[in-house]
């Protein structure tokens, strides 16, 4: 048995086309034609590729697959976890383990605390960003938190983002975080 990219339309001629100059030129040049597409059909492969794909391809097969949490200027190992999760993403959207896969995978040193890990409310969660000799830079917050509320289910609450960061500096460094949360409590019913 013959791959299809391996196929001649020559070959499988009829006898009684064979014969025939026309249905002979029509056949030689439908094989280079067909040559031609099949290679670009067998590039449609991407999920094994995807490790060679550069940062255009992954901004359009992003939108193929229709990335929620997609980010242009993201590093390119980021856009090719995302262009590799999305149905995986898509699939299990409003699960914990999404929301853990997702931070775990594009921001690395982040990490999602469920209400029971840290004695909260009941569908909270907190965030927990681990900088290790990084900038400390407010648009991480606001790209993270964003994009956390696009995977995570409709009942559960973020109570915030918690920064532990870590140096091997020998200065002395002092940094602020103000994270405020608005609650609405509601009696027991």
């Amino acid at each position: 048995m013959k791959d299809l990219q391996d196929i001649s339309l020559e070959d499988i001629l009829p006898d009684n086309f064979k014969l025939d100059v026309k249905s002979l030129c029509f056949a030689v040049a439908f094989d280079e034609i067909y040559k031609i597409y099949t290679d670009k059909i067998n590039k449609v492969r991407f999920f094994s590729r995807i490790d060679s794909l550069n940062d255009v391809e992954c901004d359009l097969l992003a939108v193929e697959l229709h990335c929620d949490s997609y980010n242009k200027e993201w590093t390119l190992s980021q856009k090719r976890e995302a262009c590799r999760n999305s149905y995986k993403w898509h699939l299990y959207k409003g699960t914990p383990f999404v929301l853990k896969d997702f931070v775990r995978k594009i921001y690395g040193d982040a990490k999602i605390e469920e209400w029971f890990e840290y004695n909260g409310f009941p569908y909270h969660y907190r965030s927990v960003v681990e900088l290790f000799e990084s900038a400390l830079n407010s648009d991480i917050y606001k790209k993270l938190f964003v994009n956390i509320e696009k995977y995570k289910n409709a009942r559960s609450r973020c109570d915030g983002i918690i920064t532990k960061y870590s140096t091997q500096a020998k200065q002395k460094i002092i940094s602020f975080n103000k994270v405020s949360i608005n609650q609405k409590i509601l009696p027991n019913i």
